[in-house]
């Protein structure tokens, strides 16, 4: 009867308990690719967590959360990655998580070079280099860690986009 009751629920389940924490920015990135993702992760009958799951008023703290209850991480790099605080912080925590030995990372390249996130340039560098400048006076350390932890998780062999949705779909 349990086994019934737990296919009933999968959603509630999948909210619950997730293994895979997608980090990403944008709209153009939550319609295309990450629907895609999380669509074929459920599908597969594995658990993913997106930020939409998160009831209006949460933070940060809930995001960090939901990457500790999580064994794998995918970054999402895109044009607008880098626009985000939230997203930079995302990028700290995971990468300190996976240092620790507690988190699988995949990065994936949508629309952007594993090169031009590496070394903070291109369209990513101008994104990267606008919040920089909001919160170098104030927050130099918070700054240097973003930097560094995007560097770290860019060195990590990731998927070009076409390569991953090509994955996915088998």
């Amino acid at each position: 009867m349990a086994a019934l009751t737990n296919r009933a629920q999968p959603n509630a389940q999948i909210r619950r308990r997730p293994q895979v924490f997608i980090s990403f920015r944008g709209d153009d990135v939550r319609r295309d690719l990450v629907k895609d993702l999380v669509n074929n992760l459920k599908f597969k009958r594995i658990n993913a967590f997106i930020d939409t799951f998160l009831q209006g008023g949460r933070g940060l703290q809930e995001l960090f959360s939901e990457i500790d209850k999580s064994k794998i991480a995918v970054v999402i790099f895109s044009k607008k990655y880098p626009d985000s605080y939230w997203c930079m912080e995302e990028v700290v925590n995971i990468d300190k998580r996976m240092k620790e030995g507690k988190l699988i990372v995949i990065p994936v390249f949508y629309k952007v070079t594993t090169s031009d996130v590496k070394n903070l340039k291109g369209d990513f560098g101008k994104s990267f280099h606008k919040l920089k400048k909001c919160h170098a006076m104030r927050e130099p350390r918070k700054v240097k860690q973003w930097e560094a932890s995007v560097k770290s998780i860019a060195n990590i062999k990731g998927l070009p986009q076409l390569t991953y949705i090509y994955i996915l779909r088998f």
